[in-house]
């Protein structure tokens, strides 16, 4: 019986994981004078939004628990996954006359890398991601959790930074 439910389990985070690749393009990116924002689709932004306070709320709900000397683990588990939504939520993408900025969550550790020092481009077709590689080593990907990559692939075009060859791992 818990095989059958495991089985289910993985089948639906299978089909939400293909839901949201679905997701992401059928949104379109905001344009604003020359200006284009590039963010993650609806859809992985309310799951995370809605995923770690929830997680937050459950880890602490388990560590003051009266079994929380047995079921500290739970606690773990559920504090880990709410600190790797943090981590993987994606952050919003600018392009503009000026360069690439990629801002951090809540306004914390954003990058930004202007045209003239942009060193390439890989565009990795197996993983569905776009790299943007400064000179200084700088990467701003832009992966399937992303919208517009199209658009995104052509506003590099126009800058003349996007190599001639794609790179598969």
């Amino acid at each position: 019986m818990k095989l059958l439910y495991l089985c289910l389990v993985c089948g639906l985070v299978a089909l939400a994981t293909k839901f949201l690749i679905a997701a992401s393009y059928s949104q379109r990116v905001k344009s604003d004078a020359g200006t284009t924002y590039f963010h993650g689709s609806n859809f992985i932004r309310v799951l995370f939004g809605v995923g770690v306070p929830t997680f937050l709320y459950g880890a602490g709900s388990v560590a003051l628990s009266p079994s929380a000397r047995t079921d500290w683990w739970v606690s773990l588990i559920l504090s880990t996954v709410a600190l790797g939504s943090l981590y993987y939520w994606p952050r919003q993408i600018v392009t503009n006359s000026e360069g690439i900025v990629q801002e951090g969550l809540f306004g914390l550790g954003g990058r930004s890398i202007p045209w003239p020092e942009v060193d390439y481009v890989v565009q990795r077709p197996d993983v569905g991601s776009i790299e943007v590689v400064s000179v200084k080593s700088f990467r701003i990907t832009l992966n399937l959790l992303y919208i517009g990559q199209d658009e995104f692939l052509s506003i590099l075009k126009e800058h003349g930074k996007v190599a001639q060859e794609s790179v598969s791992s």
